[in-house]
């Protein structure tokens, strides 16, 4: 990584006190510095279920990534109800639609799709849908 980068996290952290805490998510800057432009390491956007992003005029976006984006304005839960949009036909559209180059390098999402990489869109719905049901054996938040 960049000198100058490492200087400016350096002084950054030099704000951290006992009141106050800088956190710097160092590694994210590296993939982005490194990553070669709209490469990514996945084929498939899986990550966009844990992300949707409802705005507060009610629209729900795809991803938080994507708000701001028409193509990936899935609805408004003024309008319909949350289940409804998330297993309408737009979303299906709006799925098949996401081109991983025109994605942002390292997205919060990107670490999540390294590990759900591998998965077609319905095993990863299988096993959402699994995670839903109770199990005493794992933890709810477990993937």
């Amino acid at each position: 990584m960049d000198g100058k980068l490492k200087e400016t996290f350096e002084e950054l952290r030099s704000f951290s006190n006992k009141n106050f805490e800088v956190y710097i998510k160092e590694k994210q800057f590296k993939t982005v510095l490194e990553q070669e432009i709209g490469k990514k390491d996945y084929n498939v956007c899986l990550g966009h279920y844990f992300s949707p992003s409802l705005y507060s005029n009610g629209t729900l976006w795809l991803c938080c990534n994507m708000g701001g984006r028409q193509e990936f304005a899935l609805g408004n839960i003024y309008d319909s109800s949350f289940r409804e949009i998330w297993y309408g036909e737009k979303r299906k559209r709006a799925i098949q639609s996401i081109d991983l180059s025109k994605c942002p390098s390292a997205c919060r999402l990107d670490p999540l799709n390294k590990i759900l990489d591998g998965l077609t869109i319905e095993e990863a719905e299988r096993k959402i849908k699994e995670a839903g049901e109770l199990n005493p054996e794992i933890h709810p938040d477990f993937i």
